[in-house]
């Protein structure tokens, strides 16, 4: 049995999750809500995906001079590339991580977010412990935190016909799956296109020729 959380212990944090109506919310009413909470002491937002702002009609000067405004990099969902990063709560709102996971998405969003695919849509999820609250086996690259280390999947996908990902291998450092992924990628870009996302090649290849790529990058043999 789990024993009970120590209420007192200041290493936790306080959250609050609004319920929103389904597909979004007024531009204004996000602002009065964030006034809401920094007025009450709130200091941070967990953002469970993309933020997307929206314009009535075609008005592409007003949104390319908002993004240049902004100092953020716009998400081309119209094409294929690295999306960013789905981390769970680990480590900012939730202590049940196994391995530290935030600073590892953080450097697989700033090495991999420019990275060239051939084309090939990729998804990446962390997950700190084995609840697995960011989805990885839905995603192209899955990680999931234990206590050997990390265990990486590949292959997961939802869409027209979904996929649980196929295990490739475990690591020990954060380190060490930053250099898998970095293999991982070159093996879509060199065999994936925009048709074809990395769990069709795992269906059509066998997850066997993906495993002694990454080896031969990597030298990673660790079974999954």
């Amino acid at each position: 049995m789990r024993p009970p959380i120590d209420q007192d212990d200041e290493s936790l944090h306080t959250t609050f999750a609004p319920r929103f109506s389904p597909g979004g919310t007024d531009i204004e009413e996000l602002a009065r809500l964030v006034e809401v909470m920094r007025a009450h002491g709130a200091t941070t937002v967990k953002l469970p995906g993309e933020m997307v702002f929206v314009w009535e009609g075609k008005r592409p000067l007003e949104r390319d001079a908002a993004a240049a405004a902004s100092g953020y990099s716009p998400i081309n969902f119209a094409k294929g590339g690295v999306r960013p990063v789905k981390l769970c709560s680990a480590e900012t709102f939730c202590q049940r991580f196994k391995q530290p996971v935030l600073g590892l998405a953080e450097e697989l969003e700033r090495r991999f977010a420019d990275r060239e695919t051939g084309g090939a849509k990729v998804v990446i999820g962390v997950a700190g412990c084995q609840r697995s609250c960011s989805e990885p086996a839905t995603k192209d690259i899955g990680i999931v935190a234990g206590g050997e280390g990390y265990k990486i999947m590949v292959g997961g996908m939802n869409g027209f016909r979904p996929r649980i990902a196929t295990p490739l291998m475990t690591v020990a450092t954060g380190e060490e799956v930053v250099a898998v992924v970095d293999a991982v990628l070159d093996y879509v870009a060199a065999h994936g296109d925009f048709m074809n996302r990395l769990g069709a090649l795992v269906d059509r290849n066998g997850i066997e020729p993906l495993a002694a790529w990454v080896a031969q990058r990597t030298g990673e043999r660790t079974a999954p």
